[in-house]
């Protein structure tokens, strides 16, 4: 005798199997019941990337807009290397729910790419990451505006800059309250003073930055002092050769900083220790900091030494130190078990890394370290 279930307890088992599509493939070959809940986990992430996969083919398989699993999409790939026809736009728009989007425009950087087509496909895109080469900034600019929800956006280029025209602010612009990455060769000066521009404003809790040229440091004030009431990870990696020419970033404003990311190797300690100053200690949860080659004996060290005992000694908190080596690593042990009778607080939290092999590892040191 045969019988069925509910159609509430087969979606429950659906659900269930959210993360094995494998299993949900099957159950779409069992019963055509089962096709179109497991089609909402199945198509969640697509990622073109010819020739294996192109917009066209999707719309070979579904003709049907209507039929067509692409409003399951949550997450979106596509590596962009020939130029797109109007069909192919068309098919975009059936991605409509798609919340992540990346675009990958780098694979042919000798080819004229317009991202016109690809504008405001989704209106309820919240992460967008474009890696691009040869692309005015006016073009990414509108691009990055055509979608209004956008919260995170991570900009990638290794790119020569193209020349710049003009570019006027819309009348509105996206929300930008997640995190920021910026990775562009040639640096981030040209973007960042358009998106300052913006009229919603800079709302980014995160901040990830590596100086590239010598403009990224003043970029990055400015970023930093527009962002301050809502600011709360900050990462700044320094490319540049020598120690950068500025003033240091004032941090007395950003009042909701939690955590703070130093790479040393290259950055001038004075200005860290200078940076670190202005910030407010008493909310930070954790520093992370990069060892330089000749470990903390480094000029400079010894005034960001007495900022690391205040630091800890406030109260129980995490310093991570990031070593070139097992000697740097060993190095840095012996200088903080020096700062030890100085911290007059409880257990500290410190975290050596290996960049070597990044394996964490502990030492015993006269206080518990957590």
């Amino acid at each position: 005798m045969s019988f069925f279930l509910p159609q509430e307890i087969l979606h429950l088992i659906i659900d269930h199997l959210h993360d094995e599509p494998e299993t949900l493939r099957t159950c779409c070959l069992v019963s055509t019941v089962l096709v179109q809940r497991a089609r909402r986990y199945l198509f969640a992430k697509i990622d073109f990337r010819p020739p294996h996969s192109h917009l066209s083919r999707w719309e070979e398989t579904f003709p049907d807009p209507t039929s067509s699993p692409a409003h399951h999409a949550r997450t979106l790939s596509v590596i962009y290397p020939t130029p797109i026809n109007g069909g192919d736009a068309d098919v975009l728009r059936t991605f409509c729910g798609v919340v992540h989007f990346r675009l990958d425009t780098n694979s042919w950087p000798d080819a004229r790419i317009s991202l016109l087509p690809f504008h405001g496909f989704s209106p309820v895109i919240r992460s967008l990451h474009l890696k691009f080469s040869r692309l005015p900034t006016s073009e990414i600019l509108n691009f990055i505006c055509s979608f209004p929800s956008v919260e995170d956006l991570t900009l990638v280029s290794r790119s020569v800059r193209s020349r710049e025209v003009a570019w006027d602010s819309p009348p509105t612009s996206p929300r930008f309250t997640g995190s920021l990455e910026l990775d562009l060769r040639d640096g981030f000066q040209i973007v960042i003073s358009r998106l300052l521009d913006l009229p919603n404003g800079l709302r980014f809790k995160r901040l990830t930055v590596p100086w590239l040229v010598p403009e990224d440091v003043a970029s990055t004030t400015s970023l930093v002092s527009r962002c301050s009431n809502t600011l709360e990870y900050l990462s700044i990696t320094n490319f540049i050769l020598g120690a950068p020419r500025a003033s240091s970033i004032d941090l007395s404003k950003a009042t909701k900083l939690r955590d703070v990311l130093f790479r040393c190797t290259d950055l001038d300690v004075q200005w860290i220790t200078t940076a670190l100053r202005t910030a407010k200690f008493e909310n930070i949860q954790r520093i992370s900091l990069d060892i330089p080659r000749d470990g903390m004996s480094h000029p400079g060290w010894s005034e960001l030494d007495s900022l690391l005992v205040r630091f800890w000694t406030s109260r129980p908190r995490r310093v991570d130190v990031v070593c070139d080596s097992a000697d740097g690593s060993e190095g840095a042990v012996e200088h903080v078990a020096g700062l030890l009778p100085q911290i007059t607080g409880g257990p500290v939290g410190l975290n050596f890394v290996e960049r070597s092999n990044s394996d964490k590892f502990s030492r015993n040191l006269p206080r518990e370290f957590i």
